[in-house]
């Protein structure tokens, strides 16, 4: 087993570099949704499997595929856990979603959470209100490979948050 603690500075570029050199079985990631974001895009179109520790400050992924936030429960499911295949979407030929992609105001108070550098439900509760104060009608469409839907919604920019985290237009 080898650890490759984050550096602060050129992550995907590191990573990517350790994972080719060491060709791991398994990449467990130790972090929160933008962590996981990360590392599955680097192991995208690779046979290596992803595994979670959350340690962020929502864990939404980690929710979704039912890994908990005690380190040891979690660290059993990375271990001994079955491996599932999830799925990606792209947004504009440039953005990995494999969580959650939204428009309007949830990815609003996202962004606005994440610019704030509060964590934690003070955090959101403030990145909220800002969000409810200046909130204005988008039109959007979205197009899949069942069709497209166009609708109006509440909102000020358009994000990827969680596991995209930024910009998708």
């Amino acid at each position: 087993m080898e650890f490759y603690i984050l550096s602060g500075k050129n992550h995907a570029t590191s990573v990517r570099h350790h994972i080719e050199c060491t060709k791991p079985d398994k990449v467990v990631a130790v972090g929160g949704d933008g962590t996981i974001k990360l590392v599955a895009q680097i192991l995208k179109g690779t046979s290596i499997p992803l595994a979670v520790i959350p340690t962020g400050s929502a864990n939404g992924m980690a929710k979704e595929l039912g890994v908990p936030v005690d380190a040891n429960a979690a660290l059993n499911i990375a271990v001994d856990g079955q491996v599932q295949t999830i799925d990606l979407i792209r947004i504009n030929d440039k953005e990995d979603c494999i969580h959650l992609s939204d428009i309007g105001l949830n990815a609003m108070l996202i962004k606005d959470f994440e610019d704030s550098g509060s964590r934690g439900m003070w955090g959101y509760g403030k990145a909220l209100m800002k969000v409810l104060l200046k909130k204005r009608k988008l039109h959007l469409t979205i197009k899949t490979d069942k069709g497209t839907i166009k609708r109006d919604a509440y909102g000020g920019v358009c994000q990827c948050p969680y596991v995209c985290n930024r910009g998708c237009h």
